[in-house]
């Protein structure tokens, strides 16, 4: 999501759309420390329909910061122009989300 392949000049890129904007911007709201919720809502004034479950599956897919899996896939992450986060964001993102649910387990 947020990415579509092109071909120019006979090669094919993988190249970040208008979906893709503003997912990135919705890695930018999640740092800032907003809630899904309020991010899945900010996407949908700019009609883009991603509920809160969608986005916590997004954040932490290490897809969208470049950071490949498996050796295989690395073709896919070499083809891409752009990542529509980084790795340092996807990181920090991905560390609240982590903590909060050690807070959660603590309270218990």
């Amino acid at each position: 999501m947020g990415y579509e392949s092109v071909i120019k000049n006979g090669e094919r890129k993988i190249v970040i759309h208008k979906i893709g904007e503003h997912l990135s911007n919705a890695f930018h709201w999640k740092l800032e420390g907003r809630k899904n919720e309020e991010i899945s809502e900010r996407l949908r004034a700019l009609k883009v329909i991603i509920y809160k479950q969608k986005l916590s599956m997004i954040f932490s897919n290490p897809y969208y910061c470049d950071v490949p899996l498996h050796k295989n896939i690395k073709t896919i992450y070499d083809e891409r122009a752009k990542n529509i986060t980084d790795e340092k964001n996807d990181l920090e993102v991905n560390l609240k989300e982590i903590q909060k649910h050690l807070d959660k387990l603590g309270e218990k």
